[in-house]
């Protein structure tokens, strides 16, 4: 009766989204749990709950990704990791485990398996119905598990099986947290604080010389934050936009507008410096961009740019290479299911920029319908004002009345023309800027996953790597960071590479997908914090429309005044 029930909101639910359109509410790249559409799954009318099935697709929580990893590392062995899952588990009777073992009754444990005995376990532990129904109806909020906090001192009995994993799990995952807390706190401290501001004018066009007709346009740079102001063309917006892609190849560089040679008009010129703007200021916010010391030069050298970028060109090597980090520290900072957040963004990013690039058409249409409404109401007060309204009636006091009135009402159309346009106007400059640009961050975000899978089809080289990081450590050389000399004596003496803290023991290649990894994350969670900005947009456009509707209802609340002293009996027109 239970299963019929389910398999009937189930049916009705697939049929919503069927007749839908598969428009995403949520953040794409979030971890929540959420079902996404998919529409060939939609086509089915129902479909019986299994283990596969009903967790498919579903984003679980982080304990879940990292139960999995601990329990599978210890054993291949699916009986064994059931047991050591239930170990590791808190308030479960031997009936409650038989009960889960005969639901999942499985020979393989897959990952959906797995998900699917964690859920059970958390449902046991919340007093909820221990079922693959019960485990479907919470799919968007899974319970958390229990996990025990128990030593190797505690007494346990035969069944209890508790291995060293119990006591390792949770206080590496706790460390971990603090200090993955300790950088996103950085960064926000970065975002809220720190950030600076870009204003971008259009300043002059000149001809680059005296034998050809075309033009460059120099734009005035102002950073709020340095308090500087210099001047720039766009060949060096596009030349900061290329060292920043050699610099920084795993981080998120903004988009620049595009180029264009003849042609150019001031719409053009208008459009390109709002895209030049988009591009400083996404790039002074970023955390690690805006501190790199191309932009600070970028934004502060007041005499010949080119001549400083002729004489003092700067490094082309990676981020990687460049600098010298605590790969230990940045492996703990790096969450264990980081590939499959990787991997649910790289499926949602597509169809997510295809949205954006229809919201912003849409929105872009609402701006233009309202620009286009207010030019009506100036044009309809314009006739208005030309019509006669002499009377041909002499002594009239109807047709005087009403000829006063005309007056206000044609100020009042008049105005409320230029009260849309302004509102229009107000609407573009920042909902729609907003929209492109979090669409111009997706579109860094897919360039970025790009990226990523040409570096993972190109081999990289232990002794390229280790000469290139050589020239930043002033020919000297950490042990297991590059293989030098006396490190390759000391491995010839001793038989192993001298293990650094710092490095884990690993190669250049290891060390470099590690930084890799790291980036990504950095990058996904700095991308995740946008999100502020995405409500910060809404929240605006909401109280800027409650403003405007306030001020187009206290404008007509002024016409009513005049309009009811207009003359409405036909005794008044004599």
């Amino acid at each position: 009766m239970q299963t019929n029930t389910v398999n009937k909101k189930i049916s009705s639910n697939l049929e919503y989204y069927h007749s839908s359109l598969p428009i995403c509410t949520e953040d794409p790249w979030s971890t929540l749990n959420h079902l996404e559409f998919n529409p060939d799954y939609a086509q089915r009318s129902t479909f019986e709950l299994t283990i596969d099935n009903v967790l498919e697709d579903i984003d679980v929580p982080s304990i879940y990704h990292e139960l999995y990893h601990k329990v599978v590392s210890t054993s291949q062995e699916s009986s064994i990791q059931i047991d050591l899952l239930f170990s590791l588990s808190d308030g479960l009777s031997p009936s409650n485990q038989h009960k889960i073992k005969e639901i999942i009754e499985t020979t393989e444990i897959t990952l959906n398996a797995f998900n699917v005995c964690v859920a059970l376990i958390a449902c046991v532990q919340n007093n909820l119905d221990v079922s693959l129904e019960s485990v479907y109806e919470h799919k968007n909020d899974l319970p958390i598990p229990i996990i025990s906090t128990r030593t190797d001192n505690s007494k346990d009995t035969e069944d209890d099986m508790v291995s060293t994993t119990t006591t390792v799990i949770l206080p590496t995952t706790m460390v971990n947290n603090e200090e993955r807390t300790e950088a996103q706190k950085t960064m926000n401290h970065w975002l809220l604080l720190d950030m600076d501001h870009i204003t971008i004018s259009h300043l002059d066009t000149s001809p680059t010389n005296s034998f050809f007709f075309f033009k460059h346009v120099r734009y005035e740079i102002e950073s709020e934050k340095l308090r500087t102001r210099v001047y720039r063309r766009y060949s060096d917006f596009w030349w900061l936009g290329e060292m920043l892609l050699c610099r920084y190849p795993f981080r998120l560089i903004p988009h620049l507008p595009p180029k264009k040679i003849g042609g150019r008009n001031a719409v053009f010129e208008e459009k390109r410096r709002k895209g030049l703007s988009k591009f400083i200021n996404a790039v002074v916010r970023h955390p690690v961009l805006g501190k790199d010391e191309i932009v600070f030069i970028f934004l502060s050298y007041p005499s010949d740019f080119q001549g400083w970028k002729r004489g003092k060109p700067p490094s082309l090597d990676e981020e990687f290479v460049r600098k010298t980090h605590d790969i230990s520290y940045l492996e703990r900072l790096i969450p264990m299911d980081l590939e499959d957040r990787i991997n649910r963004m790289k499926k949602r990013i597509s169809v997510t920029l295809q949205y954006y690039e229809r919201m912003y058409l849409v929105m872009n249409e609402i701006v233009k319908l309202k620009k286009e409404l207010g030019t009506d109401y100036v044009r309809y007060s314009v006739t208005l004002n030309e019509l006669d309204k002499e009377c041909w009636i002499m002594d009239c006091q109807g047709c005087s009345k009403m000829k006063q009135s005309y007056e206000s009402i044609i100020k009042s159309m008049h105005q409320a023309g230029v009260i849309l346009n302004r509102q229009a106007s107000n609407t573009g400059d920042s909902i729609i800027e907003n929209l492109k640009q979090q669409r111009d961050l997706l579109e860094s975000f897919r360039d970025l996953l790009e990226r990523r899978e040409k570096d993972t089809n190109s081999i990289q080289n232990e002794q390229i790597l280790a000469r290139q990081m050589a020239r930043y450590k002033q020919g000297k050389v950490e042990p297991a960071l590059a293989h030098d000399e006396e490190q390759q004596q000391q491995e010839e003496r001793y038989g192993s590479i001298v293990f650094d803290k710092t490095t884990g023991g690993l190669s250049l290649v290891q060390q470099r997908e590690v930084f890799i990894k790291y980036c990504f994350w950095n990058e996904l969670s700095y991308f995740h914090k946008h999100q502020a900005y995405v409500s910060a947009m809404y929240k605006q456009y909401v109280k800027d429309e409650v403003r405007h509707a306030r001020q187009w209802n206290e404008h007509w609340k002024q016409l009513e005044t005049v309009a009811s002293e207009m003359p409405t009996e036909p005794l008044d027109f004599l």
